[in-house]
């Protein structure tokens, strides 16, 4: 990516998205790998609950969907539940990312949860999403369900930390 690109300079990401095509920077993809580590620009707007820069990037056709190449993190809407950004990932959600169950957990989406009957360690994953961003209905629907509060996950001695 050339240097004057945004890239590496997420605060000039609106001034070259918006500018009209010309010199180094006139192919600007939202989904270019940005940085040394590859992260794409709407996975690291959503991790810093940056939503003016998510919702520019869809609107430059971002794909809600995507994730780093190399496999960390990603995509935006469990980067943004990740870091508890949850307004950011509501937007995600409400602009159509798709939203699997623990995700659904974090966000609250009581409805959504109640209607998946998940085994036990996908229950795991989404009560301790729900915890991580306080969403009490949620757990407390979950726990009679066979979350045991005071036991880690399967597999996870430090999982419950969390909750």
């Amino acid at each position: 990516m050339h240097p004057e690109c945004p890239g590496d300079h997420p605060e000039r990401l609106e001034e070259v998205l918006r500018a009209p095509v010309s010199g180094e920077c006139d192919r600007v993809d939202p989904d270019t790998p940005a940085g040394d580590d590859g992260d794409l620009a709407l996975c690291w707007a959503a991790a810093y609950g940056q939503l003016p820069i998510v919702r520019l990037l869809l609107e430059h056709g971002a794909d809600i969907d995507a994730a780093p190449a190399h496999g960390m993190g990603g995509p935006a809407l469990h980067d943004a539940l990740f870091e508890n950004e949850v307004e950011t990932a509501h937007a995600l959600a409400e602009a159509g990312a798709r939203v699997y169950y623990a995700s659904a957990a974090a966000l609250g989406m009581i409805d959504v949860v109640r209607s998946h009957d998940e085994d036990q360690s996908e229950r795991w994953s989404a009560f301790l999403s729900a915890c991580h961003t306080g969403q009490l209905v949620v757990v407390q629907f979950l726990v009679p369900r066979g979350i045991d509060v005071p036991i880690y996950p399967p597999g996870d001695e430090w999982g419950g930390i969390g909750a």
